[in-house]
């Protein structure tokens, strides 16, 4: 009897084998994929996202590297040694796709049943990873430029909110009864770099850069262009209702009172209110030039995919939950960020939300392609040269059309360098 127990148990030892080595084997072949971005943990919705899709994916692991202060310096170094994370974030598409580290995850859009390119605000993806009709990123976070307002500085000059149909000479006005200098009390303050500004040199006709990327002369020193320029410098120049540097404390600005108006984006909403929780806060799309349309600006963060990636479908996968419904739905509900998806913006009701609802009317003017996107070497190396130049513009150093014509002196060689060397 005890022979035959022994040789019963061997036989079930025998059969359990290939299940054991199965098991190992199905350990062994766990798909680890890298997640990298360029935020912190506190209050940051990207963990749960990735702890939903493993959930549904018991056979991928994410790791989740948070953001330090030298990010993007680790993320160059990863990429030009083979090292880099699967998945990361990222903002200046063109840049990557020109230097052959990004993905095209077109072909896995393309089969899935989750999410397709159609599904966002068209304006978007431009700045979210559409690079010459293909597809390197999904939009993470994004957010136009508007107004906002301490309704509070209104209120004390006797002025109703503004409205979206203002012009420029109405702007000016109006900035004019809400400055009052000796108080330390100004009406504006606005971006003095390049990206920021870029809509009121469109609204007014304007440009710094061809629609090919390739010249700056013609563009950025035409009329329309100087006089956009010259019109922003004249609000701190000339009518003194923008601070110039150093004019106000660190530690005042909208949220004291000592700014009335501040043309921004969505990401300083929180900022706002957590200085001043009493803060009576509005918003409104940017005025424009009398006659003309406005042109709004956009930035946007999104999710990209390394093209030295071992497990492209995979982390497409993932993309699909931080971009898709799960992941732009959580963004809403922690009040992260604005949706790229208009499903989701409408399903929160984003749209009946006084706060939220300026940066999604701002959406539909944003229909000027930025300059970063057409050519890949405007942020590195053309727009220091225009930044600086604005600047002294924006300081009465030059005038706008000293300013611009500088700026394209300096910046049409390089480009010109760039074209022939291709």
């Amino acid at each position: 009897m005890r022979k035959t127990r022994v040789v019963c148990l061997v036989v079930v030892g025998l059969l359990l084998i290939p299940f054991l080595f199965a098991a190992v084997a199905s350990a062994e072949e766990k798909i680890k994929l890298v997640l990298s971005h360029w935020d912190g943990p506190d209050g940051n919705p990207v963990p749960i996202i990735v702890q939903k899709f493993m959930e549904d994916h018991p056979n991928i692991e994410v790791e989740v590297q948070y953001g330090t202060g030298d990010y993007f310096d680790k993320l160059v170094i990863g990429l030009m040694t083979n090292s880099a994370p699967d998945v990361f974030m990222w903002w200046d598409f063109p840049m990557l796709v020109n230097e052959g580290f990004l993905e095209d995850i077109s072909p896995f859009l393309e089969k899935s049943d989750r999410l397709s390119v159609d599904d966002y605000f068209p304006q978007v993806m431009p700045y979210a990873g559409m690079v010459d009709n293909s597809v390197y990123g999904l939009p993470h976070s994004f957010t136009p430029r508007i107004i906002m307002y301490n309704m509070d500085c209104f209120d004390t000059a006797g002025l109703p909110y503004p409205t979206g149909d203002w012009t420029w000479d109405e702007f000016v006005q109006i900035c004019l009864k809400l400055t009052d200098v000796e108080q330390k009390k100004f009406a504006f303050q606005f971006s003095d770099e390049t990206y920021g500004t870029a809509g009121y040199v469109w609204s007014n006709g304007g440009d710094l850069l061809s629609p090919d990327g390739r010249y700056v002369a013609g563009y950025a020193d035409r009329p329309e262009t100087i006089d956009a320029v010259q019109w922003l410098a004249d609000l701190r120049v000339r009518y003194h209702v923008v601070p110039y540097s150093g004019e106000l404390a660190s530690s005042t600005g909208l949220h004291t009172g000592h700014v009335a108006m501040q043309d921004n984006g969505h990401w300083a909403v929180a900022g706002y209110l957590s200085q001043n929780p009493k803060l009576r806060l509005g918003g409104v799309i940017p005025p424009h030039p009398e006659g003309k349309e406005l042109q709004t600006v956009l930035h946007s963060s999104g999710w990209v995919v390394w093209s030295g990636t071992k497990h492209p479908e995979e982390a497409v996968m993932l993309l699909e939950y931080l971009s898709g419904p799960i992941g732009h739905g959580l963004m809403v509900e922690m009040d992260w960020a604005l949706p790229a998806l208009p499903s989701v913006a409408s399903e929160f009701d984003l749209w009946n939300d006084p706060l939220k609802r300026p940066f999604l009317e701002a959406i539909q003017y944003a229909n000027t392609v930025h300059y970063f996107v057409r050519n890949p070497i405007w942020t590195n190396n053309i727009q220091p040269i225009f930044n600086d130049e604005l600047w002294q513009a924006f300081t009465g150093q030059k005038s706008a059309d000293q300013a611009m014509r500088s700026a394209v002196e300096r910046a049409q060689t390089i480009l010109d360098q760039q074209f022939r060397n291709k």
